[in-house]
Formats: structure tokens, C-alpha cells, sequence
């Protein structure tokens, strides 16, 4: 079996950076055959949400502005999310 590669995703908006991780799933569950990792971080906080996705949603999230990055540049702005968020826990 083919492994199926990432891809990772970035768009600026007003105040905040998001950046994607999508990852194909091997056995979709209806429509939704990508699983998503979601960094939104600012310029003092950061948070991560995990989540599926469909391909109707990746097409539109192009069409909003997001253009593929490496994998170095989602790496870095994890990193910087787990700092933010561990000098910065929510209660």
C-alpha cells in the first residue's frame, strides 16, 4: 500500500496566523477523508484544534487564500503554539 503524504497549509488573516497539517485518511468516514491539525496563533496566544475535513473543504480553503508551505514552516509555528501554550495555560 501507497503511505499517503501530508500537506501543510498557511493563510494570514487581520491579527492571526493559521497554519494546517492534512493528513489523508487510509478508510474515509463518509466525505470526510482528511484529518486536520489546526494552529491559530497571535501575536500573545496560540491554540491547536484537530479536527476531519472534507476535499469540498481543502478546494475552499484555497479559494479563501491558503497556499501550501514546506513542512519546516508548520513544524516551527507548532513548536511556537506548544511554548505560548505552556507559558500561557488556559484554566
Amino acid at each position: 500500500m501507497r503511505k499517503l503524504d501530508n500537506f501543510y497549509v498557511k493563510n494570514k488573516l487581520k491579527d492571526k496566523q493559521v497554519f494546517f497539517r492534512l493528513s489523508p485518511v487510509i478508510i474515509p468516514e463518509d466525505d470526510f477523508t482528511y484529518n486536520a491539525k489546526k494552529i491559530t496563533r497571535t501575536e500573545e496566544d496560540a491554540y491547536v484544534h484537530k479536527f476531519k475535513l472534507t476535499y469540498r473543504d481543502i478546494l475552499k480553503m484555497y479559494e479563501e487564500g491558503f497556499y501550501t508551505i514546506e513542512k519546516y514552516e508548520f513544524d516551527r509555528a507548532e513548536a511556537l503554539a506548544e511554548e505560548t501554550m505552556q507559558t500561557n495555560p488556559r484554566d
